[in-house]
């Protein structure tokens, strides 16, 4: 038996999850990770002034990415600073890649 929600198994006879307080199932479901959505993580807050190079560097390392707060940030830059996300599988690739950029927000170094 698995809680659909926290996919916890339990022994036969169980029939709510203790965490969750759901109705367990059987089996869980079967995940065709091959033409699945990527889960999306934040890599890192930067500078506006970053994103054209950033990209640049994504791109250029193959690396899928999303921008949140690209055009935001101009209007409220202390408020809303500016994220990349990439896929959870690409995390290490693209800290190696950008190890060596020199961030800034606002103009001090992070």
């Amino acid at each position: 038996m698995f809680c659909p929600n926290c996919k916890a198994e339990y022994l036969a006879g169980v029939a709510e999850c203790a965490e969750c307080r759901v109705p367990l199932v059987d089996a869980l479901p079967v995940i065709d990770h091959e033409h699945s959505v990527p889960v999306y993580v934040e890599v890192i807050t930067y500078n506006a002034g970053d994103i054209a190079l950033i990209k640049s560097i994504l791109d250029d390392g193959e690396i899928d990415y999303q921008i949140e707060g690209e055009y935001f940030n101009a209007m409220l830059p202390p408020v809303q600073p500016v994220k990349i996300l990439v896929p959870a599988d690409k995390v290490e690739m693209t800290k190696e890649i950008l190890k060596d950029f020199n961030l800034t927000y606002l103009g001090i170094h992070t």
